[in-house]
């Protein structure tokens, strides 16, 4: 929904012809809508928590419907990571191959990403948390995964992986990643309803990606092709009756240098 205003009109702008920075206004307007939702997301969390007392895992809890209704299934709640994701694009796109602190990246990334993988062990152990820590943590630690995510794909992409990036650019994985989306759509419902088998979720991710993902990737592709050749089209228009009025111009004033002379 809002990734025309960041990453859409910058394309757009560039097909024109024009400054990719002279998309300021959008650009602007599309990160701090960005930056709204999520923080609408984390107070929406805040208050559904306190007001619930909500537990953080619906395993074995009296809770689990009200965790499944109110937080575990609405968009609302778990948008953050997509709209860190539309971000991290941007900032590929933007920061080229500017050179930055990269040890301070890779540190931060791995202790975001361990803590918010691991921190809930202690809860799972069955300390108590109070209402503002699971608050708290199940609102930051999907987005601090996202942003070590985020740092690990724009280290890798600008060539400051070293090993992790050979390791996870192996062709090994090229057919998971086709299939990881799909796999997370329905790993759910056959981990949870039929059997906890992690080859059934990739399996039936298989045709998922076959009947849904391939075709609307397909359709989407297309779609952008003929707009931006119908943008390309109209650049070249607007070309030709540039040239051809400053032609006409040219040809029009030498009637009058002829006087003149």
């Amino acid at each position: 929904m809002l990734a025309p205003f960041t990453i859409t009109n910058k394309v757009l702008y560039s097909a024109e012809g024009r400054d990719p920075e002279d998309y300021g206004m959008f650009r602007n307007k599309g990160i701090l809508a960005i930056v709204a939702a999520c923080v609408a997301s984390v107070v929406t969390c805040y208050i559904l928590i306190f007001q619930y007392d909500l537990p953080l895992q619906p395993f074995s809890h009296s809770s689990h419907q009200k965790f499944m209704s109110l937080l575990y299934t609405k968009p609302w709640i778990r948008c953050p990571p997509y709209f860190i994701g539309i971000l991290t694009g941007y900032l590929l796109a933007k920061i080229g191959n500017r050179r930055i602190l990269i040890l301070i990246g890779w540190a931060c990334a791995g202790i975001i990403g361990s803590a918010s993988l691991y921190g809930i062990q202690n809860y799972n152990a069955g300390h108590h948390w109070s209402k503002f820590v699971r608050a708290t943590y199940y609102n930051f630690h999907r987005i601090g995964w996202s942003l070590a995510v985020s740092w690990v794909i724009i280290a890798n992409h600008l060539g400051w992986g070293g090993p992790i990036n050979n390791f996870m650019s192996h062709p090994i994985w090229q057919p998971f990643g086709r299939l990881s989306y799909c796999a997370y759509i329905v790993h759910w419902m056959y981990l949870y309803f039929v059997i906890p088998v992690t080859l059934v979720a990739y399996f039936c991710a298989f045709f998922w990606s076959c009947y849904f993902e391939v075709p609307t990737l397909k359709l989407e592709k297309m779609l952008i092709e003929a707009i931006m050749k119908k943008l390309g089209a109209m650049r070249a228009k607007t070309s030709r009756q540039d040239k051809k009025e400053n032609n006409w111009e040219i040809s029009s004033n030498q009637p009058n240098l002829v006087e003149k002379l």
